[in-house]
């Protein structure tokens, strides 16, 4: 991940021009295969949105997220 925010693009009908919501900014680390991680955080922080776009099943916001390579 280098330098990528992470959240949720505008709802579907918004107005044009509408920003998407971002939950999480300026992520920049890496996490191999195998490796174990926490990730700590008071509801409504992003963990949740963090997770689905490592995972892949969300788009970042900004920034790019590398698929790992097998």
């Amino acid at each position: 991940m280098l330098d990528t925010s992470f959240g949720y693009p505008a709802p579907a009908g918004a107005l044009p021009g509408t920003p998407p919501t971002v939950i999480v900014r300026g992520i920049n680390r890496s996490v191999l295969a195998g490796q174990r991680i926490g990730i700590l955080g008071a509801n409504g922080q992003g963990k949740s949105t963090l997770v689905k776009t490592v995972a892949h099943a969300l788009a970042p916001i900004a920034g790019e997220s590398a698929k790992a390579r097998a």
